[in-house]
């Protein structure tokens, strides 16, 4: 093990008790740098695996967004369409009154004129 090389390394003149003592801190040290590394590539996968969620879920609710923005497209192009009818017919109506009214004066002045005679 590494540990073995490296506490080699430092002076041998260390008491037993000492070297045990760096030894147990050592140890519980790797244990610690390992767990923390087991957590943080669980919190990597956990993050990739939301994100991956976020943008399974942001496509459904951008399709969502786009067919009813259709939608309202679509309404509005109704609504209007019906708004031109309506003021067509509301003009052409307008027009047959003139007529009408035209055709009835007319007559009246027509009338007038066969009275007088």
């Amino acid at each position: 093990m590494k540990f073995q090389t490296e506490l080699s390394k430092i002076n041998c003149n260390l008491t037993p008790d000492l070297k045990n003592k760096l030894e147990n801190k050592f140890q519980n040290a790797l244990k610690e740098a390992k767990e923390t590394e087991r957590a943080y590539i669980s919190a990597i996968n956990n993050a990739n695996y939301q994100r991956e969620n976020y943008i399974e879920n942001m496509k459904k609710t951008m399709n969502e967004f786009q067919t009813l923005e259709e939608k309202c497209c679509e309404i509005i192009k109704d609504t209007l369409r019906k708004y031109v009818v309506y003021q067509v017919a509301y003009i052409r109506n307008m027009q047959y009154d003139i007529e009408k009214k035209a055709n009835v004066t007319f007559y009246i002045i027509l009338c007038f004129l066969i009275r007088e005679k």
